[in-house]
């Protein structure tokens, strides 16, 4: 079994009982070692540095700031929307798979599959919940930190509040923030992924609403055009 994390890569791998688990990083891509420079080495060597430091890579979120009078004290209500989002996963690939799973790599699994992360909440705080596989709803979990997440959950997401609060009220698509800001890891394949369990669940074949106010939305907040 192995599992791949999109950002940073970070793998690991399921070794027999008698054997612990362990894990490792690894970087994003490597150079060949050929030595022949390939025709693309200026490009890699302007690439690689990027992509073999995941520190680097913006985790801003996507959704412009909400407004003084909704934070902090009402983006912190913003969790009340999780029993909607939790049973909305429930027919998605992602959860299918997590309810058929039995053990993982710390031994057996009980009714908690996915991970779910919430950073920069009230306060700066992450907020932390575990999706409930016999209640479909997303319980208050103990703070993990990402590495910790992996080996104990088969699928996880990690996310500014910002950005779900964004989704969920139409000021941006989840496509914006699903290949961008958000962390997700899974067993099985690649569609199996949460990234594809949030397309299901939002996306504009699902919820045309939210389509159409994100771009009433951008429409409204573009940049006026300066006059010539």
């Amino acid at each position: 079994m192995r599992i791949t994390r999109r950002l940073g890569l970070a793998a690991i791998a399921r070794h027999p009982r008698t054997t612990p688990a362990t894990s490792s990083r690894q970087p994003y891509a490597q150079a060949p070692r050929s030595s022949r420079a390939p025709a693309h080495a200026p490009l890699l060597s302007v690439v690689l540095p990027r992509f073999s430091r995941p520190s680097l890579c913006s985790t801003s979120p996507r959704t412009p700031p909400t407004s003084p009078s909704r934070s902090p004290r009402r983006s912190s209500r913003s969790p009340r929307r999780l029993p909607r989002l939790g049973r909305d996963l429930v027919p998605t690939a992602a959860a299918q798979l997590a309810v058929s799973v039995h053990e993982y790599l710390s031994g057996p699994l009980g009714p908690h599959r996915i991970y779910l992360a919430l950073t920069d909440g009230p306060d700066g705080r992450t907020l932390h919940y575990a999706w409930n596989a016999t209640t479909a709803a997303f319980d208050p979990a103990g703070p993990l930190t990402l590495d910790e997440a992996m080996g104990v959950y088969p699928f996880g997401m990690v996310m500014p509040l910002q950005d779900l609060i964004g989704i969920v009220r139409g000021h941006v698509q989840v496509w914006d923030v699903a290949g961008t800001t958000a962390r997700f890891w899974n067993i099985g394949r690649p569609l199996d992924s949460l990234a594809y369990g949030l397309f299901a669940v939002y996306g504009e074949h699902q919820r045309p609403d939210l389509a159409a106010r994100s771009y009433a939305y951008a429409l409204a907040h573009l940049d006026a055009q300066p006059s010539r």
